[in-house]
């Protein structure tokens, strides 16, 4: 028999008939972005700046909710720099400011950050080197949803930005001076004239302000050469047309924490009551069975499990599994599910092991997926996992992304390492490529 083995939010052991030996592959999103210093022109004259893949803003960088998010920079420039991930949840190694949570990407070097994306949004990536981000080290972050909440003619990135042709250690060298430095460049001086003119309640605020050292006109302390929407002075949409609806946020109103911890138990007594019972089949109840298993931690027993808080995401998986139960698609793969059970790997693998068994494992990632159990599945589980399949009888394909360890508990000369590209289906957007990613898979047999 062969076994399929992902640990999610709980440990679900799907076992199949042996019908071929072919892996799933988890959703993960590469990308690579070459910062280094370039000429712009947004003025009518030449300025040094820094693009990342030779643009300012950078690339637009999207990954759905679930993917593994991984991102090469590579610095060409003679000076370090960094990428602080603005308003994104990741783990703190991750997070981009350089000396407090990450190295800084040396000269000439390269770094790639990777983490899992657990919220959907709209969100910025940009530099915390210096005043990097202010010479163009900046760009969008799209992470679409599980499932799309809103439905547009169009989905549409805009990054407004502004751009001076000054340098910017000047720039605030000026503005250290003095905060009306450029009040000149704006054509925004004060006039007394006019503070007279509206009478005393008028002059009683602006020396009340200088009292507090407010500027005058202090609403924009610099002086812009340029205000732009992703990169450009002036942008036009042919495609788009004035009747045509374009949200301005993908997000749509979701249940609270607390109406998701209802509905869970309201799921959850239904299903494990004495005196349930069922005709087969009955989606709706399969979906309501799945979503109950799909929000405890592992090793919990579902009737009498506590709701969980996933990753800080509340948006119920119910609707997406109850239409893949009636997707004839979806119906195939079930159709080929001979017994579902709810244990520990090492009790499973104790269990089923044999000559004649094959198991896929993909278990949590290497210091970033602790949040999918009740306990941290840290290197003493990587390790027992590891100890667990040397000495299996059956075959196996462990999936993982490489890290220190792997080669010293699977050395290459004894097992088959494979890359293994794939395209993730459900991240198809409309008008956009499918995303690709790449995977370890770790056999114990010839494929």
């Amino acid at each position: 028999m062969s076994f399929f083995i992902r640990w999610a939010v709980r440990l679900i052991i799907c076992i199949y008939p042996v019908f071929g030996s072919q892996a799933i592959a988890s959703g993960s999103v590469s990308y690579t972005v070459n910062i280094q210093q370039s000429d712009v022109n947004f003025t009518g004259k030449d300025i040094p700046a820094i693009t990342l893949n030779n643009s300012i803003p950078g690339p637009i960088l999207e990954a759905d909710v679930g993917d593994i998010f991984r991102v090469k920079f590579i610095n060409h420039m003679d000076v370090e720099t960094s990428i602080h991930w603005h308003g994104v949840l990741l783990p703190n190694d991750q997070d981009g400011v350089p000396y407090l949570t990450t190295q800084p990407i040396a000269p000439h070097s390269e770094f790639t950050y990777e983490f899992p994306i657990t919220h959907h949004g709209t969100y910025w990536h940009h530099s915390h080197t210096g005043l990097q981000e202010q010479r163009g080290v900046y760009g969008a972050l799209v992470f679409h949803p599980e499932q799309e909440l809103m439905e547009s003619d169009h989905d549409q990135v805009l990054v407004f930005s502004d751009w001076t042709d000054e340098n910017p250690n000047h720039v605030l060298r000026n503005l250290k001076r003095d905060d009306d430095y450029y009040s000149l460049k704006k054509d925004k001086v004060q006039s007394w004239d006019q503070i007279l003119s509206y009478g005393l309640a008028a002059v009683k605020n602006r020396v009340n302000s200088s009292l507090m050292r407010m500027g005058p006109m202090d609403l924009s302390d610099v002086g812009y050469d340029a205000f732009l929407v992703n990169g450009q002075r002036q942008i036009e949409f042919e495609d788009i047309k004035s009747v045509e609806s374009i949200p301005c946020q993908q997000k749509g109103v979701e249940k609270t924490p607390e109406e998701y911890k209802i509905m869970f138990k309201e799921f959850q007594s239904e299903i494990f009551a004495d005196d349930f019972e069922i005709n087969y089949p009955d989606y709706d109840v399969a979906a309501k069975y799945a979503y109950v298993l799909t929000q405890v931690f592992s090793g919990s027993k579902p009737e009498t499990s506590n709701y969980i808080d996933l990753k800080g995401k509340y948006k119920s998986k119910y609707l997406t599994f109850r239409d893949k139960l009636k997707n004839d698609k979806w119906l195939t793969k079930f159709d080929k599910i001979n017994v579902v059970e709810n244990m520990d790997f090492q009790e499973l693998i104790n269990k089923y092991d044999g000559d004649n068994s094959y198991f896929y494992l993909d278990p949590p990632y290497w210091k970033t997926e602790n949040y999918y159990s009740n306990h941290d599945f840290d290197r003493d589980d990587h390790e027992r996992l590891a100890k667990l399949l040397t000495n299996m009888k059956g075959k196996f394909s462990l999936s993982y992304y490489e890290f220190e360890l792997l080669s010293e508990w699977f050395p290459k000369n004894d097992y088959l390492w494979e890359q293994k590209d794939f395209v993730k289906s459900a991240a198809a957007k409309k008008g956009k490529t499918q995303n690709k990613g790449t995977e370890l898979l770790i056999l114990n047999y010839n494929s």
